[in-house]
């Protein structure tokens, strides 16, 4: 191609993609424009240092600024920034992940329907519809919905179709299979036995999850996660928000990389279960306001201030066709109700997975860029969000990135006050996640390597590998591939600021609760994070109050699950919007006490 530069990306299993460009052109962009995951938090504005790559070849020489983002052994390896780098000539660029399969996956494939749980949405009916009289003359419409009595027939054109080639003069009766939904509609009539499908979306700000479930069997049979890759444009919440108000057609670009997204997830899963989109007869969706609004494409800008006010939060059903998604045009896609601000239908999702909502003294916490909190006491309850930030999720950490290979991911003080580390597959050590990062602060609180301030001790330079630095920082090395990452005073305090977002929502739901720790029944952990989250390294660092581990329940993915519940059973929407109205939403920002708490809960103290 004349004029045109070919880049080589190549992903740690050596896959590889070519993609044409321009001379002058910005890695970033390319990675961004090729649909590529691309690590950071920032936009591509050149601040985060997440957006690192491996170039072979000659490179041209990195400026200052990137220099600071990078160590000096990366550097040499030909590891840069993709936001930085400039294309001048044809490259081959490594790219230093590749995903993991993620035990949520597990918990929803593992997902059947209680068989107690009655009203299931499909059932098939087997029916016998008399053959074309020439003497009395009617259409296999008429005859069918005749032998249908009480049923309401909505069958598709194409159907019909089929219906007609199979009525053929002389056959005195027609064996059909009726597809009947709600036990009063029927969708589909085949000779074979149909099939019906769902699909339940779970739209997270940094991953989407879809599960497709068998509607007569009550089975998820396939599911799949993708990277939401409107993350280059930020990877909290409220940066998305400003890139959408900010930008004429942010809003339509950021929902259009959605779609884009979600048709991408379909596909993979019709191809999974061998079915076609004319199978898939209804859609749910779960996911914070945000991403909800994306989806419908509707303006962003209630929440870019307090109070934070959505074009909706009850629930909405819309036809496939008006968002985009490749289905069926008038498949119905029920988006669950949020609560309030931005506690969303991923937290009523979640709620619907809990048996005892009614009789219970518990807190439920979904830890993410925006973490959601709820507070339950005898069936009454209150719902908060925590500006968090993605530091749990390896985000604004100097080495940080997401539970990919390589990713620093548990680690365990020793008996000997020496610190034992563990990462993500075998191709050595590459940045540290948000689970290992989590545990790496309680292992250097517990070994007094950090004081109640998180300031590094005179004793973690002695006993630890310390460089002395602007910002004083443990370097972690994985010894036999020589490949080494950071954990700064900087990460220690991005941590601390997260944390205590979290912390103080907590106290102050408790505290409009009625409740104490002590008083706690359950402690529920909903989301991606909780599921790797270490509640005993949680408890350490003050994340969570220190009540007995037998207390805390790891929920996997609640939204996910709760998302299949309202695809199943009508009843169960019925109690997520029932569920949605009842939850009092606290705007923590208004809460006289939040400034004393959240400055008090930055800082540790010896439980």
């Amino acid at each position: 191609m004349p004029g045109e530069i070919k880049i080589t990306f190549v992903d740690i299993k050596d896959k590889k993609k070519d993609v044409w460009t321009v001379k002058g052109k910005k890695l970033w962009e390319i990675l961004t424009e090729a649909g590529l995951d691309v690590s950071g938090s920032c936009g591509g504005s050149g601040t985060c240092g997440k957006c690192k790559v491996q170039i072979t070849g000659s490179t041209s020489i990195p400026g200052e600024e990137e220099k600071r983002l990078l160590l000096t052994d990366e550097i040499k390896a030909g590891v840069r920034l993709a936001c930085y780098y400039t294309i001048t000539e044809p490259l081959e660029v490594k790219l230093n992940y590749t995903a993991l399969e993620q035990s949520t996956k597990t918990l929803i494939n593992d997902f059947a329907d209680d068989e107690a749980m009655t009203g299931r949405p499909v059932t098939v009916k087997k029916i016998f519809v008399s053959g074309y009289d020439e003497n009395a003359p009617k259409s296999i419409h008429d005859r069918i919905q005749e032998t249908l009595t009480g049923l309401e027939l909505e069958i598709s054109p194409q159907n019909i179709k089929e219906l007609v080639n199979w009525d053929r003069t002389g056959r005195p009766v027609l064996e059909l299979n009726a597809l009947i939904f709600n036990g009063h509609t029927v969708k589909r009539i085949h000779r074979e036995n149909p099939r019906a499908f769902g699909i339940a979306f779970d739209l997270g700000s940094t991953t989407l999850l879809a599960a497709l479930v068998d509607l007569e069997e009550g089975t998820a049979v396939a599911v799949v996660s993708h990277t939401n890759m409107q993350r280059v444009y930020g990877e909290d919440l409220i940066s998305r928000v400003n890139y959408c108000v900010t930008n004429p057609e942010g809003l339509e670009k950021l929902h259009q990389i959605m779609i884009n997204n979600l048709n991408a997830m379909i596909d993979e899963l019709l191809l999974k279960a061998c079915i076609a989109s004319p199978d898939v007869y209804s859609v749910t969706v779960a996911g914070n306001p945000i991403m909800t609004h994306i989806l419908l494409n509707l303006t962003v800008k209630g929440f870019g201030s307090v109070p934070f006010v959505g074009v909706f939060s009850s629930h909405i059903t819309v036809s496939a066709a008006s968002t985009g998604l490749q289905l069926e045009a008038q498949t119905p896609v029920y988006i669950l109700p949020s609560i309030g601000g931005f506690v969303g239908a991923d937290i009523t999702a979640g709620l619907l997975m809990l048996n005892d909502i009614g009789r219970e003294k518990f807190i439920m916490i979904d830890i993410g860029t925006n973490g959601e909190i709820v507070a339950g006491n005898n069936g009454e309850l209150w719902a908060t969000s925590a500006a968090a930030g993605p530091a749990f999720e390896g985000g604004g950490l100097n080495c940080g990135m997401r539970a990919l290979e390589g990713a620093l991911n548990h680690v365990k003080l020793g008996g000997d006050g020496n610190l034992i580390f563990h990462w993500l597959g075998n191709q050595g050590i590459k940045g540290i996640c948000g689970s290992g990062a989590l545990d790496l602060l309680a292992a250097l609180y517990e070994g007094d390597y950090i004081d109640d301030n998180g300031i590094f001790t005179a004793m973690a330079f002695e006993r630890l590998n310390m460089e002395k630095h602007p910002e004083n920082r443990l370097l972690i090395s994985d010894g036999e591939n020589k490949s080494s990452v950071s954990f700064s005073q900087e990460d220690i305090r991005q941590l601390q600021l997260a944390k205590s977002a979290v912390r103080t929502g907590v106290d102050i739901l408790l505290e409009q609760a009625g409740l104490s720790p002590g008083e706690l029944e359950a402690l529920y952990l909903a989301g991606s994070f909780g599921s790797y989250l270490n509640p005993a390294a949680a408890k350490v660092i003050g994340l969570i109050p220190n009540i007995d581990g037998k207390k805390i329940v790891n929920l996997g993915n609640a939204a996910g699950l709760g998302g299949i519940q309202a695809l199943l059973h009508e009843s169960r929407r019925k109690k997520a919007e029932h569920i949605a109205k009842s939850v009092r939403h606290v705007e923590l920002a208004l809460q006289p006490e939040f400034n004393n708490l959240f400055i008090k809960n930055i800082n540790f103290a010896k439980q």
